[in-house]
């Protein structure tokens, strides 16, 4: 009871952090996805009507205006972000319905990404929390996967199982990152673990911090990008009156 207590009380950090962290999230890619919707609508909106009803309106000006290459350019967007959608609507679906499959296949094509580093801080937080209670390496290992998702439950038991087979832990926590070999090792060899695991911590929220950004920025530049297609194809066709005008001056 009391250390189903204490794994309680780690749940709740961990709660609040991945709230923190989910809002995090929320407030630098709001913007992006938003402005990315915006532009796939307008993209739709151009290629399905727009274009048609310039021809339609310059065709009694002189010959059938070529909307071709204009048509080309749109659907190619118009695929590339169907395409994306798709992607994110599945890995979405996948990713509440069989997360663990879903971390596996990812860190298999991508060891050193995200998702890891917030297992790994996650761990290392409650790790941390235990540790500081003056909790045994194996009684730490059975609260962290009372009080874990899925995945990192997962983690921490293939850890545990290597422990059973003689594995030391330095070797053992390469199963959540291969990172936390380092400092596990220093553990062993006598460092305090405290403030190595704290610094891993930090450096491990300012990456998912500058990955995050990145991403909002690529997203931005995107978004900005097709804008600026649009406008300069919606000149282009602002100007042909212009020059049909000109044509029979």
């Amino acid at each position: 009871c009391c250390d189903k207590r204490k794994a309680l009380l780690v749940l709740l950090t961990s709660m609040r952090l991945e709230r923190d962290l989910n809002e995090l999230i929320i407030k630098s890619l709001f913007y992006p996805v938003f402005l990315f919707g915006l532009s796939f609508v307008m993209v739709i909106f151009v290629n399905g009507m727009l274009l048609r009803t310039f021809q339609s309106l310059l065709t009694f000006m002189g010959p059938k205006m070529d909307i071709g290459f204009y048509q080309g350019v749109f659907t190619a967007i118009i695929f590339f972000d169907s395409l994306m959608l798709l992607v994110f609507s599945f890995g979405f679906l996948f990713f509440h319905q069989r997360k663990k499959r879903l971390y596996q296949i990812f860190s298999r094509l991508k060891p050193n990404n995200p998702w890891t580093k917030v297992l790994s801080h996650q761990f290392c937080l409650k790790f941390l929390h235990f540790y500081r209670l003056g909790e045994t390496v194996d009684q730490i290992l059975k609260q962290i996967r009372w009080s874990s998702d899925e995945v990192l439950s997962d983690c921490c038991a293939q850890v545990e199982s290597l422990l059973e087979e003689g594995i030391e832990l330095n070797q053992a926590v390469k199963r959540i990152d291969p990172q936390l070999e380092i400092y596990f090792k220093m553990s062993d060899e006598g460092l305090p673990i405290e403030k190595y695991l704290e610094n891993h911590n930090r450096i491990q929220e300012l990456i998912l911090k500058r990955q995050i950004k990145g991403l909002s920025r690529i997203i931005l530049g995107y978004s900005y990008l097709k804008i600026a297609v649009i406008i300069v194809v919606v000149y282009q066709l602002m100007l042909k009156p212009i020059e049909m005008m000109g044509n029979y001056l």
